[in-house]
């Protein structure tokens, strides 16, 4: 993704007005890793992202349906903040290499052209959750939003989670949503490996809520067996954390 312009936007031209406190649309974060097989990794981060945000009751985050019209476009910081309504806007890129991931972020007012933050993080694919989070954290000082005493909560509570259970979540999650029954059969060895056993799956303590990984499976297996269509359902929406 890159916004080349970053030209000032018009308020009486926004398709919607604007709402009542600090709104934010997450663009696809640009996969730099020189291999579309990481493709996968970096839309789940962009996707964790936008979840993220959307917990924090004192932003407005657009869906990630909507953001994503933007995957692989040249677009501008104006266009897109005129078309979602809103008057912040965040982008990135990701570099996977081996074990160590390097995420680039900015996050622009819209309304200004101005940067009002960005950042270079380094750290292993090990830390991720925990650059995620500082990513977060950066956007919630930099837009001056009070978060409730649930939230601060919420934001201090360490997570246990495993990496390699959540990449295989990611890469299910991807052939799943391609929405044919090769697809489905594709994602299915994921989302199984995902749930794994003992320590290193979803199901273990104090990893994932492995109850979406479960309907996505069982949504997986029944449309590659001929079932009903149903609804993406759990696969479409990012991997709780406890």
């Amino acid at each position: 993704m890159s916004l080349i312009q970053c030209s000032l936007v018009l308020v009486e031209n926004m398709a919607f007005p604007l709402p009542d406190k600090p709104s934010i649309a997450v663009l696809p974060f640009t996969n730099m890793s020189g291999d579309p097989e990481q493709e996968y990794f970096v839309d789940g981060m962009t996707e964790d992202l936008i979840t993220d945000l959307s917990k924090i009751s004192g932003l407005f985050v657009i869906a990630r349906n909507s953001s994503f019209t933007y995957k692989g476009k040249p677009v501008q910081v104006r266009q897109v903040a005129e078309e979602l309504g809103v008057r912040y806007v965040l982008e990135g890129s990701v570099r996977r290499a081996g074990g160590q991931v390097r995420i680039n972020a900015q996050l622009i007012d819209a309304q200004s052209g101005a940067h009002l933050w960005a950042e270079r993080y380094d750290g292993s694919a090990d830390d991720v959750f925990k650059l995620q989070d500082r990513i977060t954290g950066e956007i919630v000082r930099a837009l001056s939003v009070t978060l409730s005493a649930g939230e601060r909560v919420a934001r201090t509570i360490a997570e246990t989670t495993d990496p390699r259970a959540y990449d295989a979540f990611l890469q299910g999650r991807e052939h799943y949503r391609r929405w044919n029954i090769d697809a489905f059969g594709q994602a299915v060895p994921f989302f199984k490996q995902a749930l794994g056993s003992g320590t290193h799956g979803l199901g273990a303590p104090g990893a994932f809520d492995a109850a979406p990984v479960c309907e996505a499976l069982r949504e997986a297996e029944q449309e590659r067996h001929g079932g009903s269509r149903l609804s993406i359902g759990a696969a479409a929406s990012p991997l709780p954390r406890r």
